[in-house]
């Protein structure tokens, strides 16, 4: 079993976890729409450099 998760796992699974959560909850709180949007924000560049 890999005890590490690379760079873009651990940045999907930071989005993962709170989407599912509202799914379950079937509303996006605004703390999570404020956590979503901080972490898209903090991805672009990484997606930017990387294409």
């Amino acid at each position: 079993m890999v005890d590490r998760m690379d760079n873009q796992s651990q940045a999907r699974l930071s989005i993962e976890i709170p989407i599912g959560v509202a799914w379950l909850d079937g509303k996006i709180q605004p703390e999570e729409r404020q956590y979503l949007a901080k972490v898209a924000q903090a991805r672009q560049p990484c997606q930017q450099q990387s294409a």
